[in-house]
């Protein structure tokens, strides 16, 4: 079974490459007509995806991709808070982590910017927020996931924490349970280990 799923993958990698991939810019098309043509227009997010999840055929490619992401993204992030995730995920693990690093500091502020700087200098968030600010959404709240991008991105790429799926075959679980759980049995044993795959 695991070996069709990544045959099937390989394919839609290669499928995507052949007929979406517009290789005089660097970049992916956003989608295809019903005839497999390219509908020729290429935002930064389709491109971002790519990156991210590695739809590239070599080093080369993804520094093109990577170049194409940056260069929307320089003056202030393009799309959402959420979208920041895959656009500096996929900058620091397609080996272009000093492109995500200028994207996360960037210190333009101002109303309406998308960048961390503004987040931090002019709403003051302490934590993840849900937008970019009260211009993009007037109900937003301050502590949301979709803000996580940078803690992720600090973790998984600066410091190159990424777990790989191989390693976790076996992760040793330990529960240690408080006073307030002390009341039923422990159904868990001491030092079981969790089989994960």
């Amino acid at each position: 079974m695991r070996q069709l799923t990544w045959k099937k993958a390989d394919q839609l990698k290669s499928t995507l490459i052949q007929y979406a991939y517009d290789e005089e810019n660097g970049c992916f098309y956003d989608s295809l007509d019903g005839n497999m043509n390219p509908t020729k227009h290429s935002s930064m997010h389709a491109t971002a995806y790519a990156l991210n999840y590695g739809v590239y055929t070599d080093q080369d490619m993804a520094d093109r991709m990577a170049k194409f992401v940056y260069g929307k993204c320089e003056e202030q992030f393009t799309g959402s808070v959420y979208v920041t995730y895959f656009i500096l995920n996929g900058l620091y693990q397609s080996g272009n982590g000093d492109l995500a690093e200028r994207l996360l500091t960037n210190p333009k502020t101002g109303d309406g910017v998308k960048t961390y700087a503004n987040l931090l200098d002019n709403l003051n968030c302490t934590i993840t927020p849900e937008a970019w600010g009260p211009t993009y959404k007037s109900n937003m709240t301050f502590s949301h996931p979709w803000g996580a991008a940078p803690g992720c991105a600090i973790v998984q790429g600066c410091s190159a924490f990424c777990p790989q799926m191989q390693v976790l075959i076996h992760l040793p679980l330990r529960f240690s349970r408080g006073s307030c759980f002390r009341r039923g049995k422990d159904t868990y044993g001491k030092g079981k280990r969790a089989r994960l795959l």
